[in-house]
């Protein structure tokens, strides 16, 4: 099976290795260093499945390290000092607990995710979240979405795209028409199997119905005449050129 191309941008050489390191068993990466570079290859039409981007670059690595390290020594200030405060706290944390929750609703209706986005909305998470905290939004079918830091329009532009696509998603879903007759203990077991699988079952109805029963439909080369079950006409064999239906004397 083919590997998704993937490319990744970014100045740092330890960010670039880190990442083919990670990923190299799963996807076809492509490293750059400077963003005109992948911009070049669009332009000739060159296109990834996905790409991933830094949004900060800088002249040198040697400046660019430095930021590095100097961001990640106030974050941990930060975070120290979020801790002293009493700011930092797990018990908090409730936004998480809620993804969790869903997360788990949907699992037992069986369905491997939310049936609609759900978004880890934060100004603060990036300050005091652990790598594990955004591991487990992720796991619980979340994404993230900063809060204040892009304009009004923007915001209300990704999340009505995010319902757009989950919408079509939806409508697109394999939908598996199930019979049954009187037993219908199964039911459950069955409809949870084929939500597992991205189907949407659809259950028949019993229904009771009062119609009297037709007469059996005519095989090929007979017509219908009087009979004594039906006095009005009754089954004769009649010639290959047509059919005719005769009245019986």
């Amino acid at each position: 099976m083919e590997k998704n191309k993937v490319w990744f941008v970014d100045d740092l050489p330890r960010n670039r290795k880190a990442f083919r390191t990670h990923h190299k068993n799963h996807f076809a990466i492509t490293l750059f260093s400077k963003p005109g570079a992948v911009l070049k290859r669009i332009r000739k039409r060159d296109y990834p499945d996905a790409l991933l981007c830094d949004v900060f670059f800088y002249d040198t690595v040697k400046e660019a390290e430095w930021v590095e390290n100097e961001i990640a020594r106030l974050a941990k200030e930060l975070k120290k000092t979020a801790i002293d405060m009493r700011l930092y706290d797990h018990t908090h944390a409730a936004g998480i607990d809620l993804m969790r929750s869903i997360h788990g609703h949907f699992v037992k209706e069986g369905r491997p995710r939310p049936a609609f986005p759900v978004y880890a909305y934060t100004s603060k998470g990036p300050f005091l979240l652990e790598q594990q905290d955004w591991k487990d939004i992720s796991k619980w079918g979340a994404q993230v979405l900063l809060k204040n830091r892009v304009s009004v329009e923007s915001e209300r532009m990704e999340i009505e795209g995010d319902i757009q696509v989950n919408k079509e998603a939806s409508r697109n879903l394999n939908r598996v028409f199930i019979s049954h007759g009187k037993q219908k203990a199964i039911l459950g077991q069955i409809k949870q199997l084929l939500r597992s699988r991205n189907f949407e079952p659809v259950v028949s109805v019993e229904r009771e119905s009062t119609a009297i029963p037709v007469p059996k439909k005519s095989l090929p080369g007979h017509a219908l005449l009087r009979s004594k079950r039906y006095p009005c006409w009754r089954r004769r064999q009649i010639p290959r050129s047509g059919w005719e239906t005769r009245q019986a004397k």
